[in-house]
């Protein structure tokens, strides 16, 4: 598989857990691409211990500049954009590739997931938002159309080959300079209003399970549907440790917290 990730320095820690735990549970030869302004080889070199031998690590460059003036802020720095612009700093003979956030922790086989048929859509997504006003709050806010559907870009399946062939890398600045004080999650909310009509939708409990979709189906469907850490451990492959509530932190709050520690590096 092809992964790709945006990390700085900082977050070398959670990046080398999530390649880890997505190793383990993957095993085979992976191609990582790591999408950053300061991260080297010799970073990466440093968290070697942590990771088997099929794994190749692929730090790429990427140009700032096209970015200037793009909402950013100290939650959202302007790697969480790399994403967006993928197709055009990957190597062209990658045509699919997996992005997955670093606060992420892989506990499944994800080849089924990964060989998804894209369908002609350019990505394969999960929604976190479930709620009509919400959907109807987000569409407002964002000016998108009424049949987009709005996801979490932590895991996004990428259609490289079509993105290259139909993505428009001005329409994209238009939009951000056009609403960039409306934007919450700037990256979400681009490649959700943009291609929102393109994206194919998996289930975000399989595939982007986190803490407030537990609490949200538990308060639906109380105790005789309840997800507890049986259910997690029987059916969720991607967990996500979404906003500020990191299992890294003393403060973490929810019952995925064991999955991190299993996978936690110093």
């Amino acid at each position: 598989m092809n992964i790709l990730t945006a990390i700085n320095k900082k977050y070398l820690p959670y990046f080398a857990a999530m390649i880890r735990s997505f190793a383990d549970n993957n095993p085979g030869e992976h191609t990582i691409y790591i999408a950053t302004k300061e991260v080297t080889g010799e970073d990466i070199e440093a968290y070697r211990e942590y990771f088997p031998s099929g794994l190749t690590f692929c730090p790429v460059s990427f140009c700032d500049d096209i970015l200037e003036g793009a909402p950013t802020e100290r939650r959202w720095p302007k790697e969480i954009y790399y994403r967006i612009f993928a197709a055009g700093f990957l190597p062209e003979t990658v045509d699919r590739i997996l992005y997955l956030d670093s606060d992420i922790i892989v506990k499944g086989d994800l080849s089924g997931f990964y060989n998804t048929d894209f369908q002609d859509n350019f990505f394969v997504a999960t929604t976190n938002v479930h709620s009509p006003f919400l959907k109807w709050f987000i569409r407002v806010k964002n000016g998108a159309a009424k049949n987009t559907v709005y996801v979490n870009t932590g895991v996004l399946l990428m259609n490289l080959k079509k993105l290259r062939e139909e993505q428009a890398h001005d329409e994209v600045l238009r939009y951000i300079a056009r609403r960039k004080f409306f934007l919450m999650l700037p990256d979400q909310d681009v490649i959700s209003t943009l291609y929102g009509h393109k994206i194919k939708i998996e289930d975000g409990y399989v595939y982007n399970l986190n803490e407030r979709k537990i609490r949200g189906w538990n308060r639906r469907h109380g105790r005789k549907g309840k997800i507890g850490p049986e259910w997690v451990e029987e059916h969720a492959k991607i967990l996500h440790y979404i906003g500020r509530n990191k299992p890294w932190n003393e403060t973490y709050r929810g019952i995925l917290k064991p999955y991190y520690d299993r996978y936690r590096v110093k």
